[in-house]
């Protein structure tokens, strides 16, 4: 199973930092967080999405639960919707969003899920 998006696919609204965190990724299913788990590799990462190396092959819209284990911070139940999933041997590479509308981005404050990814991405950043 592979799943590209077409030409233009890469529309990313700021560019991602390579990074190196753990992942324990659950598939959702319905009300309940039953599912898949897997845990994956990061490979790059801003506020807005993530990519990340995972076993499980998943398709676009399919809504995901993460903890994200930065070394210095750990997130928990992060929310995501799969955007892209490509083979990659025997792994998949996965795009993931952490938002459905970015109309979410206005309501960022203290407290807000995407704050906190905003303060993880402030931090993983370089200096200079």
């Amino acid at each position: 199973m592979s799943y590209r998006p077409g030409s233009g696919a890469n529309r990313r609204k700021l560019a991602r930092l390579a990074v190196e965190m753990s992942v324990e990724l659950k598939v959702t299913s319905g009300l309940f967080s039953r599912g898949r788990a897997c845990a994956a590799q990061a490979l790059d990462y801003n506020r807005y999405g993530m990519a990340l190396r995972c076993p499980l092959g998943l398709r676009p819209h399919t809504r995901v639960t993460m903890d994200i284990s930065a070394g210095h911070m750990v997130l928990r139940k992060v929310h995501a919707e799969v955007v892209s999933s490509v083979r990659e041997g025997r792994q998949y590479r996965i795009g993931l969003r952490f938002y459905r509308k970015l109309s979410e981005f206005t309501e960022v404050g203290p407290g807000h899920p995407l704050h906190f990814l905003l303060g993880l991405e402030e931090s993983l950043e370089l200096p200079g």
